[in-house]
């Protein structure tokens, strides 16, 4: 074993604190002038939307990330800066998402968040990290020693265990469902959205309720910790998110025992030296397996569908 994956819960102290440093940053640009612009490149507004928040938070986090020459053997893979491949050649690599859900952020409402892992050069996720700079609170998981929650005003921190599916209908009635903000209905919309009622009702709920809102990182925590599920479909366009919006999130999903797949049932890929983007392979989070198998099944068979009428 490397000596750094000894050091794992002083890198996590590390991105903890860089995260809250950064989320303050981005609360005090909320109250002024955000200088909203639009990348030249990206596939939705979604991805193309950039504010000033997003270039401040990102200083701050690679300056306490990348401090020193202490970790000579960690790369970095963030969304603000270009992939300069290093996370190919080093034991491991940053996933940094200095601003999730920066559509959100922009027109001043939640679910926005900071996420950041260390992930393997093998793709293995070793920590995660996510902030929610509005509830002041973060998420947080090293590689065998399980998932936190740490509220910031108090700072403490409690064990995150996934709630029981009978815990969930009693307190709710229906099965929470999570679709970000910049969320387009993909061909054959009308049959998954029937197919996810259907499945809420054979699981036992009253059926399925639809959240449209936020970004990535927070969405899948919800659906982890709610017990919902959140999902985005394989499609042959460029998009689909990114390795750094789900890397912290995979680390919260294996270590609290939540499921976290591709559209597939496979584990994702973050680390393919093809591409960053996933939306080859779409993405599942729920709160459980046996509701990640059904949203699985019924992508499958909506993929299978459209290649049928081709």
């Amino acid at each position: 074993m490397h000596e750094l994956y000894t050091r794992l819960p002083e890198l996590k102290d590390r991105a903890m604190q860089a995260a809250r440093a950064a989320g303050r940053v981005i609360m005090d640009c909320r109250s002024g002038d955000l200088a909203v612009r639009l990348k030249e490149s990206g596939y939705s507004r979604a991805s193309r939307i950039l504010t000033r928040a997003d270039a401040e938070s990102q200083e701050i986090l690679l300056a306490r990330l990348l401090s020193g020459d202490d970790y000579p053997e960690i790369g970095l893979l963030s969304e603000e800066t270009p992939d300069d491949l290093s996370r190919l050649h080093h034991e491991c690599f940053w996933a940094v998402d200095p601003l999730d859900g920066t559509l959100a952020f922009a027109e001043a409402g939640s679910g926005f968040a900071i996420s950041i892992a260390l992930v393997s050069r093998t793709g293995q996720p070793l920590l995660g990290v996510v902030h929610d700079p509005v509830a002041r609170q973060s998420w947080w998981a090293v590689a065998g020693q399980g998932a936190w929650l740490r509220k910031d005003d108090t700072g403490h921190t409690v064990p995150l265990q996934l709630q029981s599916r009978k815990g969930r209908q009693d307190a709710a009635g229906s099965l929470n469902i999570y679709l970000d903000q910049g969320f387009r209905e993909p061909p054959g919309w009308a049959r998954i959205e029937f197919g996810l009622d259907r499945i809420a009702v054979e699981l036992g709920y009253a059926g399925g309720v639809f959240h449209r809102g936020g970004g990535a990182v927070l969405n899948g925590v919800q659906a982890l910790f709610d017990g919902g599920c959140y999902f985005k479909s394989p499609k042959s366009q460029q998009g689909g998110g990114c390795i750094w919006d789900y890397a912290a999130t995979v680390c919260l999903a294996s270590e609290a025992g939540g499921w976290c797949s591709d559209a597939a049932g496979q584990p994702l890929q973050l680390n393919n030296p093809a591409s960053v983007f996933l939306n080859h392979c779409g993405v599942v989070y729920a709160g459980d397996a046996q509701l990640g198998r059904a949203v699985v099944a019924l992508l499958g068979s909506q993929v299978a569908d459209q290649d049928i009428r081709k």
